[in-house]
Formats: C-alpha cells, sequence, structure tokens
C-alpha cells in the first residue's frame, strides 16, 4: 500500500511517494483529510466532521457537502479511506506525517505554523491543544468523538437511563457517543407512537445541548414537551421530571431563579409521584440551593438543615459530602456560624479531595462570620491554589467576589473594589453571573468601605477593574489576600 507523505506545519498539503502532490480540488476536502490524520486511524462521527467543516451551514447543507466529500476523497484513497453510514476513518499506516515527526523528535512547535492555511474553528482549538501535547499523548485530543470503526457503543434505553442519571448527578460525566446519540434521537423523533422513545431520547440531547449555544432547546423541551409526557405513562413521567431538572440546571447558570425554582419543584414532583425517591430527594436539596443563592441562606439553611436530619442516613455519600458542603455556607452567610462550624466539621473528618477546595472556600465565609478576616484570607488561598480554579474564569470570579468580601472586612477598600469589579466584569463577559447571596454580601462590605476612599482612589480601582486582564486580575487579587493572610 502506498505511503503518502502528509505536511500539517505550515501550508497543509500530502504528496505521494514519487513526490507528486495529492490535489485535493477544494479547501473543505483538505480540511477533512487533515482532520482524518490527526485522528490517527480511529473514526470520527460524520456529523461532527459536517459541523466541523461547514459550521456556518444548516445540518442538512452540510450533510450533503460531506457526502460529495467524502466521495473525491475516496477516488484519492480508495484503499485507506474507511467510510459507512455514521463514521469515517483513514487508515494510519498510509501516512508519513511532518507534525508527527517533530512529536517524535521533540522539537518545539509554533502554535501558528500548525495548519497555516485551514480557516476552521476547530484549527483555532486543535492549534492550542497540539502546541501542549507530546508524541506520547497523541491522539488524545480535546474532541468528541474517536473510537474503532465498528465498533457499535451500546445506546440502549437501560444504559441511557442510567448515563442520564449520573450525568445529572455529577454534571462533568460526558457522553462517549455524543454525534451518535443525537442521530438515534433525530430517528426516534420520527417513530409515530413511541412518546417514551422520543422522551428519553428527547432528554439525552437536551444534556447534551445545555453545555452548547443551543442550551434555550431545554427550557423548550421542558415548557413544551414535559407536560405532554407527563400523561403518557410513569415512565415518560420520569423523562419529563428528567426534562424539568435539566432545564433547571439551565436556569440556574443563567441566574434565572424563580424559573429554576419551578423546573425543580415541577422535577420533585414528577420523582415523588413515580417513586424515585433518591431523585426526589437530590431535587429537595437543589431547591433549597437555590432558596440559598436567591439570597436566603437562613431559610434555605433551615431546609437544608431539615433535611440533612431527617433523610441523611438515605443520601448517598457524594450527597451527604455536597449538603454539608453547601450547609456551611448557609449558615455562615445567615448569620449562624455554631451551625456552620458542627458542618464543616463533619465534611473535614471525611478527608476528601474532590470536596477540599469547596470545604476550604466555604471555611472562609464561616471564617469571616466569626470575625476573622486573615484566617478567612488564608482558607480563600487554600481553595483557590487548588488546581481546578487556575486558568478557569468562571471558578476565578467566585474567589473574586470572595476575596472582594475578605479585603472589605479587612479595610482594604481600594483591594476590595477593585476585586469586586473584576468579578462582576467576569460574570457579564463569561455569562456565568455570581449568585445574588455571594453579590449581595460583598456589596455591603465593599460599600462599606467607600467612605474611607477619595472619589480618585475609587475611579481608579473600578477603572483597573475594568481594564487589567483576567489573568492579570487574578494574580493581583491572589497577592493581596497573600499580603492579608501573612500580617501579624
Amino acid at each position: 500500500m502506498e505511503r503518502i507523505r502528509v505536511r500539517l506545519l505550515g501550508t497543509v498539503g500530502a504528496y505521494h511517494a514519487d513526490g507528486l502532490q495529492v490535489s485535493f480540488r477544494t479547501r473543505q476536502e483538505k480540511s477533512i483529510f487533515a482532520r482524518l490524520v490527526l485522528a490517527r486511524g480511529l473514526a470520527i462521527d460524520r456529523s461532527l466532521l459536517a459541523r466541523e467543516t461547514w459550521p456556518d451551514v444548516s445540518s442538512e447543507k452540510a450533510t450533503l457537502s460531506l457526502r460529495q466529500r467524502l466521495h473525491a476523497l475516496r477516488a484519492l484513497f480508495p484503499e485507506s479511506l474507511l467510510v459507512d453510514r455514521y463514521e469515517v476513518a483513514l487508515d494510519p499506516k498510509i501516512v508519513q506525517c511532518d507534525l508527527f515527526d517533530a512529536f517524535h523528535e521533540g522539537q518545539p512547535l509554533d502554535a501558528g505554523e500548525i495548519l497555516f492555511d485551514i480557516y476552521l474553528p476547530w484549527v483555532d482549538k486543535a492549534r492550542a491543544i497540539l502546541a501542549g501535547l507530546s508524541y506520547g499523548t497523541l491522539p488524545g485530543l480535546d474532541w468528541p468523538p474517536t473510537r474503532s470503526l465498528g465498533a457499535e457503543p451500546d445506546l440502549n434505553a437501560n444504559a441511557l437511563y442510567e448515563w442520564l442519571g449520573q450525568v445529572i448527578y455529577h454534571s462533568a460525566t460526558p457522553h462517549p457517543y455524543p454525534d451518535r446519540l443525537l442521530d438515534i434521537q433525530r430517528r426516534a423523533n420520527g417513530e409515530v407512537g413511541n412518546v417514551e422513545g422520543h422522551a428519553l431520547w428527547q432528554c439525552a440531547s437536551a444534556v447534551l445541548l445545555a453545555a452548547t449555544a443551543d442550551r434555550g432547546e431545554t427550557i423548550r423541551l421542558a415548557l413544551h414537551e414535559a407536560p405532554v409526557w407527563e400523561a403518557h405513562s410513569p415512565a415518560a413521567k420520569i423523562c419529563a421530571g428528567l426534562a424539568y431538572e435539566i432545564a433547571g440546571n439551565s436556569a440556574h447558570n443563567d441566574e434565572e431563579y424563580l424559573s429554576c425554582l419551578t423546573f425543580f419543584q415541577e422535577a420533585f414532583r414528577c420523582y415523588r409521584e413515580t417513586g424515585k425517591n433518591e431523585a426526589a430527594l437530590r431535587l429537595q436539596f437543589k431547591i433549597y440551593r437555590t432558596q440559598i443563592d436567591m439570597g436566603n441562606p437562613r431559610v434555605g439553611g433551615r431546609h437544608l438543615e431539615a433535611l440533612n436530619t431527617q433523610h441523611r442516613h438515605n443520601l448517598s455519600p457524594h450527597m451527604r459530602l455536597l449538603l454539608d458542603a453547601n450547609l456551611i455556607f448557609a449558615h455562615a452567610a445567615g448569620g449562624e456560624p455554631a451551625l456552620a462550624r458542627q458542618a464543616y466539621e463533619r465534611l473535614k473528618k471525611e478527608d476528601r479531595s474532590d470536596f477540599r477546595s469547596l470545604s476550604e472556600f466555604n471555611l472562609s465565609t464561616l471564617l469571616l462570620a466569626e470575625g476573622s478576616p486573615k484566617e478567612s484570607a488564608q482558607s480563600l488561598l487554600r481553595a483557590v491554589d487548588d488546581a481546578r480554579f487556575q486558568g478557569n474564569v468562571a471558578r476565578s470570579m467566585l474567589a473574586w467576589i470572595r476575596g472582594a468580601e475578605v479585603l472589605a472586612e479587612a479595610g482594604r477598600g481600594a483591594e476590595s473594589l477593585f476585586a469586586y469589579t473584576l468579578a462582576l466584569r467576569a460574570g457579564k463577559e463569561t455569562k456565568s453571573p455570581v449568585s445574588v447571596v455571594n453579590r449581595g454580601r460583598a456589596h455591603s462590605r465593599v460599600t462599606g468601605q467607600l467612605s474611607a476612599l477619595s472619589g480618585m482612589s475609587r475611579i481608579e480601582a473600578i477603572r483597573e477593574g475594568q481594564d487589567t486582564s483576567f489573568p492579570q486580575g487574578h494574580v493581583r487579587v491572589m497577592e493581596s489576600l497573600r499580603r492579608l493572610a501573612q500580617t501579624r
């Protein structure tokens, strides 16, 4: 089988063994070929390829264009390009690639030189990923999904129910085959009378869309589809509960708390009426947590405390830890530090690394309530030093708003106003605003410091909070907290 020499550094191209250049008829053919080379023999979903190659056209047009381009590529590589109804793969044994050679030799890479003449969104992401990889980490690129051609995923109803439970409970659980899942969901929609199947696949697709620009679909599903499912059967009613819960999660992320509360209450009702008691307890927790975020920490904290007293033995270990972590904040923010300290001691005994950051973060609120801004700064620094905060503006934003509160309590008005301005700006730009209760607490404390600042000092702090880059702002806020933490 003839080997093809592929150039991905600089202008993308491919060459036969005799030196003749492979003639790609369109830019899209060259992009698809480069994408398949980077997959190194693993299959890529056709729907994903279509979206990546034609991001600005409808899915129908993109699918048709992909079919045409794959036909042309099969003519160029008849023995090496494998295509089925769902996926495409290129035999990696035919490829000798300059990019892979550079990885193998440990050469430094200029990200701008990778796929230099391909101008598509997936390439922008690829450059950043590839520039930081080594030969040993290929092809672990952050693109969904790649797998061996012909290996069928388990997408039966029971497996899908199990995955939905995991992804709603632990939001970081990805589905291994999202594009195949969406394709089956579309086909299920066309099966007349299959309400349960339709509901199940719609919920699955809503989970995937919740993290995209199409997350409004999750709200539409809860408003227009879920009420119909409820009346059909118990299984469909469970799906209605899932739809309400997914919509509630989306509304919570957008700080639409009244909608969020309504969706969570409807999900709780569906789960309770169908005997899904564990899910119903989970929704009770979400309802009370939302009350806290809406600015009612005392009310939400008391409800959480009642849930803890009555049902702790029925909660999973993960749920108990999450409950204690939220009780620390609720009681501290609600002016009941003794109860917050009890919850912290329970959580501390578990010594779970995955809860350490959240525990320290909420401990900083408790220490503020106990009148210890220095110790609060130390706790906040321990939380933020956790790697999960680094490089993530949405996570860092919560540290900045809490940092503003701590610095204000310590009498550092200009520094607290800078951190407060930076956090609010980050919330607007990332569309991940901080909760009402966090914003309100910081606002109250920072406002209390303004009288000690001149007008020009205020203007300068606000201007710097608006103009400073987020990475530089993060460093500045953390340095202010470190100075406070080291005071005698």
